[in-house]
């Protein structure tokens, strides 16, 4: 389930519809919204840092970009985990192999 507009214009239901068909509460789908955004924001900063570091070393793996982002990380007080790291490298196409 992806974020909506804040527009109530460009939604073709009301939240309160969506929340009733997805069997959520209001509460619940706004705290997913607000978690979600969240977690664009910190993906993108990661990906930001990633595109930096790997313009001098391209073929840098995960484990490796890992413990050589950990500073970046802390500079930007992102806290991400190798998990996490492979997981977004995978959905945006940057694994190398």
């Amino acid at each position: 389930m992806e974020t909506l507009d804040n527009n109530p214009k460009e939604r073709p239901y009301g939240i309160a519809t969506i929340c009733k068909g997805y069997f959520l509460t209001r509460d619940a789908f706004y705290k997913y919204k607000k978690r979600y955004v969240k977690r664009i924001k910190i993906e993108n900063q990661v990906l930001e840092i990633i595109h930096k570091r790997r313009r001098t070393l391209p073929r840098e793996g995960a484990r490796k970009l890992m413990r050589s982002l950990k500073t970046d990380f802390k500079k930007h007080n992102i806290k991400i985990d190798r998990d996490q790291l492979l997981r977004i490298l995978r959905d945006n196409n940057l694994l190398i192999r």
